[in-house]
């Protein structure tokens, strides 16, 4: 049995890593489909969730990345006079 719904995807990815770094949704899953990511063969297989795991691990890395910069760039400010 192939599984071809985002939706059902989307439920099983959420249920089985609840872990992750956000939980995915259908509309993630089209993009990523849109951009030859996952669903090549117009059906979702395994290589398809680790795909989906590894793109979530980079958006994190990336949001970590950018809030370290965020702090580096901010002086300093007194916590009594703000």
């Amino acid at each position: 049995m192939f599984i071809t719904s985002p939706e059902t995807v989307a439920e099983w990815f959420n249920t089985k890593v609840p872990g992750a770094y956000r939980k995915i949704t259908s509309d993630d899953l089209r993009l990523m489909n849109k951009c030859k990511l996952i669903g090549r063969y117009d059906y979702y297989i395994r290589q398809d969730l680790e795909t989906i795991s590894g793109i979530l691990e980079y958006e994190h890395l990336q949001q970590n990345k950018y809030t370290r910069q965020d702090k580096e760039e901010k002086p300093p400010t007194c916590k009594i006079c703000g």
